[in-house]
């Protein structure tokens, strides 16, 4: 019988081969691999904190990166450990908030990587305007002025208001932040996030902390809400799908501006006055990675959550590490 040669689809070679063949087919990487992991991942950086008083911006949503809905990626067989860092969310702060931190996922022939979302501006001249990031940072009020995302991993945020006390939204993964429009409107309301139940169910990301759960939707990186001087500027955790942005705040003591919520990547909300004693900002959402393949057990090691169900197994990572094909 004469050897079938092997190609990278095939879980198996017919043919009769010689040790010295097969050898030379795994090192040139054309022997098929019964246990081969096709992975999805995600990748979310952390969301960046909201503006500084007065009347700051939306913190932007960390960057998003997935393959979800297209090609798999085929982990090569023998590559070894893939690095993975989960980037914290920024800082809020009344003075200088930070932006989220850079999430990736790293090792052979995969190299993904992305950017912290960008925190919210302020109105008040000595504090800091927004920054560019995975999403941007909404403007603060009075500024018009917002800041940009990273192309393919978020949106901008939205302008601050050309006059009164009204924040603009920051960015998110699924649309840029609406602007303070000032008068009677609302401050701007962080961009919305991106639904991903189909990479991980309701169920999993409930028990796992993990994602922004509302109705059959887990939703991840949706941008901060901005502040203003009256009504509520509303956040990405009080706005339909926007994946657990904080809520900016209102110039009413003791109303606070929200955190992004964690493992989401979803920015912080801005600060609202010193003399309401609201004036430090959200925190920013840590970021996440996950890694998902057909398979009836584990074939590799690592994450926070290793989950066998449903003829998947999912690796959460909510800390960096690392995943090691067995």
């Amino acid at each position: 019988m004469s050897p079938i040669a092997a190609t990278n689809s095939s879980t198996a070679a017919a043919g009769i081969w010689k040790l010295s063949d097969q050898l030379q087919a795994q090192q040139a990487g054309a022997w098929p691999n019964a246990n081969a992991i096709n992975a999805t991942y995600l990748v979310v950086a952390g969301g960046g904190a909201g503006g500084a008083y007065y009347y700051g911006g939306g913190g932007g949503a960390g960057g998003l990166t997935t393959n979800n809905g297209g090609s798999a990626f085929t982990v090569p067989a023998g590559s070894g450990a893939y690095s993975i860092i989960v980037g914290a969310g920024g800082t809020g702060s009344s003075t200088t908030p930070t932006s989220g931190n850079t999430s990736s996922l790293i090792g052979t022939g995969l190299s993904i990587s992305t950017v912290g979302g960008g925190r919210g501006g302020a109105f008040f001249s000595g504090n800091p305007g927004p920054l560019s990031g995975g999403s941007g940072g909404g403007g603060g009020a009075e500024t018009n002025t917002n800041a940009a995302g990273t192309s393919g991993q978020g949106f901008a945020g939205g302008l601050g208001s050309t006059a009164a006390g009204y924040g603009g939204g920051g960015g998110g993964s699924g649309a840029a932040g609406t602007s303070g429009v000032g008068t009677t409107s609302p401050a701007g309301t962080g961009g919305i996030g991106t639904n991903l139940a189909s990479l991980i169910s309701t169920t999993l990301a409930t028990s796992s902390s993990v994602g922004y759960v509302t109705g059959a939707e887990v939703q991840f990186a949706g941008g901060g809400g901005g502040s203003r001087d009256a009504n509520l500027g509303a956040g990405g955790n009080i706005a339909p799908g926007s994946a657990g942005g904080g809520a900016g705040a209102i110039y009413t003591s003791g109303n606070f501006p929200g955190a992004g919520q964690a493992y989401t990547g979803s920015g912080g909300g801005g600060a609202c006055h010193t003399g309401t004693g609201n004036s430090v900002s959200g925190n920013g959402g840590k970021g996440v990675v996950i890694i998902k393949y057909p398979a009836a057990a584990a074939l590799a090691t690592g994450g926070d959550i290793i989950d066998v169900s449903g003829g998947y197994v999912t690796h959460i990572f909510k800390n960096s590490g690392s995943f090691t094909p067995i």
